[in-house]
């Protein structure tokens, strides 16, 4: 499905209507809009598998998947090209007022050159909306215009929550390599482990906190037992910053570029945040 006016696919579900759809062995360039986009709305639920296909220049996000007003969904999305210059995001997950992404695979995909994010899973005016179960593995993601990986709850009380970021490789990306971050009354809690985020433009990993809910990152040796074993060097400025309300973060058995560990030059700790990066890797692992 190539160069039409507008969205290669759009698929609706309303009305407490329950759709199981699959897209497979399928080409989608050069659309004048998304070159996918699914919305599930009013109780509606199903399950979408995009696999082995080709996404490219599609004038807005290349894949656009949302759950809204109480749907229920699960997603998973692998062995993809999924190659930009498109306006927006290589593959944007969404969950918004009352809706619940109930699980989402995506995997093996390859994300590139997107003029901004290049996986982004959000909660925006989200309510109680919720992501669980979210697996973002064995991807390569580079040469995008913003944030390599991007985990967001924006808004509302609601979260994402037992994420699991693990198994990628992140690079040469416009902005961080990892942003993971929460707002209002939202909550974040995500093991990051196995991934090679190296050469971004700004920082490694990036997170932050300005909400009244829990944000728990666990790069190693935390409360979801993530191994660690993450490489993350050679990023433009620090290889990690903090802010998360004075909490701490867990980031043990990892390789920050240097034999002497997590140099405090390759660091930012912020709002009395701190880090625990003992013990560390000496070389990548």
């Amino acid at each position: 499905i190539n160069t039409s006016g507008d969205k290669g696919i759009e698929l609706d579900v309303r009305n407490a209507s329950s759709l199981n759809s699959t897209i497979s062995n399928s080409s989608f360039v050069s659309n004048g809009d998304d070159g996918i986009s699914i919305d599930y709305y009013d109780t509606s639920s199903g399950y979408t598998n995009i696999s082995n296909s080709l996404f490219e220049a599609n004038d807005n996000n290349n894949i656009q998947l949302r759950s809204l007003n109480d749907a229920q969904t699960r997603w998973k999305i692998d062995n993809n090209i999924i190659d930009g210059t498109n306006l927006s995001f290589g593959i944007l997950l969404r969950s918004r007022q009352n809706a619940n992404i109930q699980s989402a695979l995506i995997e093996n995909n390859t994300v590139k050159n997107s003029q901004s994010d290049g996986i982004v899973l959000d909660l925006n005016g989200g309510n109680t909306s919720q992501i669980t179960n979210a697996v973002i593995q064995q991807n390569d993601v580079n040469n995008n215009g913003r944030d390599g990986i991007s985990l967001g709850a924006y808004a509302g009380s609601g979260g994402i929550y037992q994420a699991s970021i693990l198994d990628n490789i992140v690079k040469d990306n416009g902005r961080h390599g990892l942003q993971l971050g929460v707002d209002e009354d939202a909550s974040l809690s995500v093991s990051v482990s196995h991934n090679i985020i190296t050469t971004n433009n700004d920082n490694g990993v990036s997170t932050y906190d300005t909400s009244t809910g829990k944000n728990i990152i666990d790069l190693g040796n935390g409360i979801f037992n993530s191994p660690g074993l993450n490489s993350i060097f050679s990023n433009t400025n620090e290889e990690i910053s903090v802010s998360i309300d004075g909490d701490e973060i867990k980031a043990e058995n990892n390789y920050w570029g240097d034999p002497s560990g997590l140099l405090p030059v390759e660091t930012e700790l912020n709002n009395s945040s701190t880090i625990d990066f003992l013990p560390f890797l000496s070389e990548a692992p």
